[in-house]
């Protein structure tokens, strides 16, 4: 969220009682554990009280037979009960002579069509009829083995027709069979053979089986013919196919910590169910849902006849719970409790708790066995949320049975440690709810998981209402929610619901970019997931973006959450900014409030409601409910009064004073008032007593930004010199405070004082914009052996000319060190044609190619991509070598514009031979902010030769014939001194208007930028001589320059852009026209003469006001832009 929504952002709170997490069987946090030996019940049928909880898992296993009724007459005889063995496995059976014939088919397929061996087992088999050994391609032996399982005759073929196009059959065996192929040491496949003598094959995977509660079925395609076109197929299977134990560690490494638990307990008592199961959830983590459904649904024979049936099926039952599917984990916690274990209490505790959210009538009965099966502590949780009304979050009192109990006992539950601090929460007892918390975390033995969010969360929660002073315990929240964010990934988990909660830490501390980085997709240049990027998670994004201006990143997030009530508000918060009437904006929010889906979504209407001196019934319900805490009710209220007209206005502002001294974010919505209502010396002097009081650090910010903006900036400068050494900041702010106030020093002549101040942000944290503010200004100081360390150090990327002529001055009398000439190289690549590129090519090429010193061998791709770029600029060997230090640095040094540089640089374009854009980047500034300041004291938007007026009316007719055009700054701002009417009619004319992704860019950095240009003491500019001269804005100027800026970002975003390769301003232009086929907009006189010289059609806006003549005023038009000191160099009176 943006600063001025902190308040808004209500502390979170689960008003059904939920536990964050807090369900998860955990092995090892009581007394109660497994024996190594499987208990006496293992495998026997539920009891009588289960019947009733346990009916779906039931009828599952009671309708498979009949489902496979038919295939029982054709398959091999049941086993009797003396034959039949404890663990799945093979007996030594009969072979049939038909059986034979086909292993004998397969063999001679394998030989004469898969020019493979062949070695058929013994008679007496167990399974495997056969080895297949892979031979290469130059007929080497590889020692590769597949097993081989071969069936012939009709009574194994049940042939059906999935569709018209795949056939095939479907071999159906019992899990004897199964059991003995996925544990195998080698890997296996199937084959049939036909009546026709043809022989089809599958491998045997568990990701082509079909479990069924006594069998499995695998599908046969009869594309899958045993022939040449095979080879490539097995080859692969074979190469890559791994045994289930050898899998397993991978496996758990993809599997929650709590299943992991529970499959590492049973694995030394039934290590192949344990494998099996495990590679069946890892496989199937991407639809957790569907995977234990299957397994919950099917009971298969393998889970419920094993010796550790009760830890298998807990595991099944973990495993659906963290991925939040809890009425598939209360099934699988009561087939857990069916195998009367030891810990059949526990289960059915879990099975309660897991369906609770859900189903409240579902989860008593499981809970009330629980009770009677002797787990007081967990079914007491549970009991106690059944009788919470739902969404309601006010106090309960703690369970009997747990206020008695031993605090051991407790100490040892964190889903009852958990439940106690929710209820410490609900009694604004949030020290109590951390403490506890802080335990739950120590018992579980789930690292990184759903405690690690409750206490985070509760940290969170507890920084806001006292201050957020304490860098160490904001840290720790968020790297507990990393942990987090990070261990859900590796098995596929809900880490959504994480990353929702770190973005809430990031916003409201004002950590903005770290908030935008971790919501962005890994496309678009961030770190989540595609998965990830939910409604919750874009609003927050965009949030993020909206707050620092990232228009692209903004439009991503607004087109994932389309036509929703998160995107309305969004919407609304821009509207906002607007200009527009109480009533206008109270209409607007009102009815948004209608659509607000959740609470959080309402406590954020309500607070911008109440903003603007309305109150709401909704604010009554959350209230009544406890969804929206006293406190904030409390501050919501004093806003609503001190807002309202019809109220004692005064009191409600005395009411917010008092409310400050009680908590920070009343202190926010206090100064935040007083900066709308009153001067700005009192919201000052409020920010500085309670920045004082609470050491909070948005506060601090507040306080820094009302001084840039309202007050003393030389007062932001030295509060910014003493908070970018205070690690109670978030690292970016420092960067960004600190680069900020550098660039003030500097622009004021300062430049000891901002290397100082910009070493101290670079001390925090890498910021490419930091170093070169850092390396400009020990350049400006003479500094240069300090400034060349300091590029060599920090290696910050050049992304404006001035930089990239800094770069290479720097290197200039320097070996150029393999990374420095692949950054040359680079920067060349960047670099569009001109003088510049030719001199950096020379310095590239005798440096590589001419002047290595001995001992130095550079790499042949450097030295090929080099001779590449000579070949490219067309230099001559003898032009490299006779382009001394000296001759470069007079050639590259000589345009680089310090401040003293800055008249010449401005002649050039007030003489329309330099664009201003060029002036832009001599004077490191944004080319939009050095428009809206217009240097030259006038704006000048046509040329002075007939000829070119005639050529230029000439495009112009042509873009009003398409009705589209590109167009650079320049022409837009022209088009914001238009008054409204005129504009309108213009972009009535022209509806398309196209500029390069860069300038849009360009544009959006600016209104940061124009802040900081108002807030200098001086500025460069032209005096009443016309010279160019340091100049004092008066506020009036400084309102209109933040007015321009606002408009200018208007018409930027209601134009199309389009993305271009990095090249000089007008270059980007040129390429645009030309692959689009537009002609340009330009109100640049040395941009125009340039886009020509590209071949590029161009018109300025007189040019095009004179093709319009006749639908336009144009008298009135040119007494209106005179007024805005706009001049057409010369030929005004032709307007």
């Amino acid at each position: 969220m943006s600063q001025n929504d902190y308040a808004a952002q209500i502390p979170r709170r689960e008003t059904n009682l939920s536990l964050e997490g807090g369900y998860v069987p955990d092995p090892d946090s009581n007394s109660d554990q497994c024996s190594s030996a499987p208990s006496a019940g293992t495998g026997q049928p539920a009891p009588e009280a289960l019947a009733t909880a346990a009916t779906a898992a039931k009828n599952a296993t009671a309708k498979a037979p009949a489902k496979r009724a038919s295939a029982k007459k054709k398959m091999p005889a049941k086993k009797t009960a003396a034959e039949s063995v404890a663990r799945p496995g093979m007996q030594r059976g009969t072979t049939s002579s038909t059986e034979r014939a086909g292993v004998h088919r397969v063999g001679l397929n394998v030989s004469d069509r898969l020019k493979w061996i062949f070695r058929e087992q013994p008679t007496d088999d167990y399974g495997i009829d056969g080895h297949i050994e892979l031979v290469d391609d130059d007929q080497d032996v590889t020692g590769r083995l597949i097993g081989v399982q071969v069936k012939s005759g009709d009574s194994y073929l049940y042939e059906v027709t999935r569709s018209k196009t795949e056939p095939g059959w479907h071999y159906r065996a019992d899990s004897n069979h199964l059991a003995y192929w996925l544990g195998h040491c080698l890997p296996v496949i199937v084959t049939f053979v036909d009546g026709e003598q043809n022989s089809y094959w599958q491998v045997v995977t568990p990701a082509n089986i079909k479990e069924e509660a006594k069998g499995f079925t695998i599908w046969v395609p009869e594309t899958n013919r045993l022939d040449s076109e095979a080879k490539k197929a097995l080859q692969a299977f074979a190469t890559t196919w791994r045994s289930l134990d050898t899998s397993l560690p991978d496996n758990y490494r993809e599997l929650p910590s709590g299943a992991t638990a529970c499959l590492k307990r049973a694995e030394p008592i039934d290590g192949f169910a344990v494998a099996r199961l495990a590679d069946i959830l890892a496989r199937g983590s991407s639809n957790a849902r569907f995977t234990a459904e299957a397994i919950v649904s099917s009971t298969p024979s393998w889970i419920t006849g094993s010796a550790v049936a009760e830890d298998l099926w807990l595991a099944v039952a973990t495993y659906a719970y963290e991925h939040n599917h809890g009425p598939i984990a209360s099934k699988a916690f009561a087939q857990a409790a069916a195998q009367n274990g030891p810990r059949r209490g526990r289960s059915l505790a879990f099975a309660g708790l897991a369906v609770i959210t859900h189903s409240r009538d579902q989860a008593r009965p499981f809970l009330l066995q629980a009770v009677n099966a002797g787990e007081t502590l967990l079914s007491a949780v549970g009991l106690s949320m059944i009788d919470v009304p739902v969404d309601d979050a006010r106090a309960v009192p703690v369970p009997a049975a747990i206020a008695s109990a031993d605090p051991d006992e407790i100490d040892k539950e964190p889903t009852v440690l958990n439940f106690l601090a929710e209820l410490a929460l609900r009694s604004q007892d949030t020290t109590r709810a951390v403490q506890l918390r802080e335990k739950a975390v120590a018992a579980s033995s789930e690292p990184g998981g759903s405690m690690n969010l409750a206490l985070a969360s509760t940290l969170w929660r507890q920084l806001r209402e006292v201050g957020d002073r304490n860098a160490a315990v904001r840290r720790r929240a968020i790297a507990l929610v990393q942990e987090t964010v990070e261990a859900r990934r590796m098995w596929h988990g809900p880490s959504d619901e994480a990353l929702e909660l770190l973005l809430d830490i990031f916003n409201t501390a004002g950590m903005f970019k770290e908030a935008l980085a971790a919501a962005l997709p890994d496309a678009e240049g961030g770190s989540a997931l595609a998965h990830e990027v939910t409604t919750a998670v874009a609003r927050r994004g965009a949030l993020a973006a909206q707050a620092i201006g990232d228009k692209s990143a903004s439009a991503h997030f607004r087109e994932v959450l389309g036509d929703s009530p998160e995107r309305k508000e969004l919407d609304a918060l821009v509207q906002d900014v607007v200009p527009a009437s109480r009533d206008e904006r109270l209409r607007r929010w009102s009815e948004l409030l209608k659509e607000a889906p959740d609470d959080q979504m309402r406590s954020r209407i309500v607070a911008r409601i109440v903003r603007l001196g309305a109150w709401t019934e909704a604010a009554d319900d959350m209230e009544s409910r406890s969804v929206l805490p006293p406190f904030q009710a409390d501050i919501f209220r004093a806003i609503y009064q001190a807002n309202d007209p019809t109220q004692d206005q005064q009191l409600g502002v005395s009411k917010l004073r008092d409310l400050a001294r009680k908590s920070s974010l009343a202190a926010y919505e206090l100064i935040q008032h007083l900066e709308e209502t009153a001067e700005p010396a009192q919201a000052i002097r409020a920010a500085e007593e309670l920045t004082q009081h609470w050491g909070d650090t948005t506060l601090a910010e507040q306080l820094v930004d009302l001084h840039w903006r309202l007050g003393d900036p030389g007062k932001a400068v030295a509060l910014v010199t003493q908070y970018v050494r205070d690690d109670a900041f978030a690292d970016s702010t420092r960067a960004d405070m600190g680069r900020r106030a550098a660039d003030y020093l500097a622009r004021n002549g300062n430049h000891d004082e901002a290397v100082d101040l910009a070493r101290a942000g670079l001390a925090v944290t890498s910021d490419d914009d930091l170093a070169w503010t850092l390396i400009e200004n020990l350049h400006a100081l003479g500094r240069i052996p300090e400034a060349r360390d300091e590029l060599s150090r920090r290696q910050p990327a050049p992304s404006v000319e001035y930089e990239r002529r800094l770069w290479v001055e720097l290197r200039l009398g320097t070996h150029l060190e393999t990374a420095d000439a692949w950054a040359l190289v680079g920067l060349i690549r960047q670099q569009p044609a001109g003088t510049l590129r030719s001199d950096m090519t020379a310095l590239l090429v005798r440096e590589v190619l001419q002047s290595t010193p001995e001992g130095v061998t550079y790499p042949e791709d450097l030295v090929t991509a080099t001779r590449d770029l000579q070949d490219s600029e067309g230099l001559h060997p003898q032009e490299a070598e006779l382009s001394t230090d000296a001759l470069l640095r007079e050639r590259v040094v000589r345009p680089l514009a310090a401040a003293g540089d800055y008249p010449k640089a401005l002649a050039a374009y007030v003489a329309g031979t330099q664009p201003l854009a060029d002036v832009a980047q001599a004077t490191n500034q944004t080319w939009s902010a050095v428009v809206l300041q217009r240097p030259a004291g006038v704006h000048a938007v046509s040329d002075l030769a007939p000829g070119l007026r005639a050529v230029g009316q000439q495009a112009a007719e042509v873009a009003l014939s398409q009705q589209q055009c590109a167009i650079d700054i320049a022409a837009l701002y022209t088009l914001i001194l238009l008054k409204d009417d005129d504009r309108l009619r213009i972009r009535g004319e022209l509806t398309s208007l196209t500029l390069p992704a860069s300038f849009a860019r360009d544009v959006s950095r600016t209104r940061a930028q124009v802040r900081a240009i108002i807030t200098a003491d001086r500025t460069l500019g032209i005096n009443s001589a016309g010279h160019a001269a340091w100049i004092t804005p008066s506020f009036k100027q400084r309102a209109e320059l933040q007015r321009a800026a606002d408009l200018l970002e208007q018409q930027a975003d209601a134009a199309h852009t389009a993305a271009t390769a990095p090249a000089a301003p007008y270059s980007q232009l040129a390429a645009l026209a030309q692959k689009a086929s537009l002609t340009v907009w330009c109100d640049d006189n040395a941009g125009r003469q340039m886009l020509r010289g590209r071949g590029v059609a161009t018109f300025s806006t007189v040019d095009l006001l004179s093709v319009l003549a006749p639908h336009l005023n144009l008298r009135a038009i040119s007494q209106h832009l005179a007024t805005q000191q706009v001049v057409d160099r010369g030929c005004c009176t032709d307007l």
